[in-house]
C-alpha cells in the first residue's frame, strides 16, 4: 500500500448513515430534486452537534462539531495526534501503546479506527403514535449507506486542525 510522505497516522472514520426519501413517482422531473434535499438533509444530520466519534479500543469519545469536547480531560484541541496513541489498547497483550515507545524506523503509519455514531440528546416526547392515510402511492426509498473516509496526518498536527477542519 502507497502512503504519503508525511504521514504518521492514518485517522479511518467508518460508519453507517440512514437515506430514505418519499417519492410519488421515481420518474417525475421533482424526484431528482426530493432526493438531493435527502441528501442536503444527510449532510445536515454529519455535521449537527449529535455527531459523536467513538476511538475504538479506547475510552476516547470526541464531539467535532461541538467546539472541542473530549472524554479524557488530558486531551484538547490543541493536543498532538499522537498524543491519542496512548489511549488505545495494543493487540499484544492487552496492555497499553505509549506514543514514546513507538518504533521511529518503521515505516508505515498507525492506523487509528473510528467509529462514528449519533447522540441521542433529547429523550422521545409522550405523544400518541399516530396514523396517516395518503390518497396516492408513494415509493419509499429507505438504505443505510457505509461511511468509510480517511484523514492521514502526521504525529505533531493539533486534533482540532486536523480532524475538525470544516470544509
Amino acid at each position: 500500500m502507497v502512503y504519503p510522505e508525511e504521514c504518521d497516522i492514518i485517522f479511518r472514520v467508518k460508519g453507517v448513515v440512514e437515506f430514505s426519501c418519499q417519492l410519488e413517482n421515481p420518474n417525475s422531473p421533482q424526484s431528482q430534486s426530493i432526493i438531493s434535499k435527502s441528501f442536503q438533509l444527510l449532510q445536515w444530520k454529519l455535521s449537527s452537534k449529535n455527531v459523536v466519534f467513538s476511538i475504538c479500543k479506547s475510552p476516547v469519545i470526541l464531539w467535532p462539531n461541538v467546539s472541542f469536547q473530549s472524554s479524557m480531560e488530558s486531551l484538547t484541541g490543541a493536543s498532538a495526534c499522537g498524543d491519542v496513541l496512548q489511549y488505545i489498547e495494543s493487540d499484544d497483550c492487552g496492555g497499553r501503546k505509549s506514543s514514546k515507545k513507538k518504533d521511529k524506523k518503521r515505516s508505515e503509519p498507525t492506523v487509528v479506527n473510528i467509529k462514528l455514531l449519533f447522540e441521542v440528546t433529547n429523550p422521545t416526547g409522550t405523544e400518541a403514535p399516530s396514523l396517516i392515510q395518503v390518497g396516492t402511492q408513494q415509493h419509499s426509498v429507505k438504505m443505510p449507506m457505509p461511511l468509510d473516509c480517511i484523514v492521514s496526518v502526521t504525529a505533531d498536527v493539533s486534533l482540532l486542525t486536523s480532524l475538525f477542519r470544516e470544509g
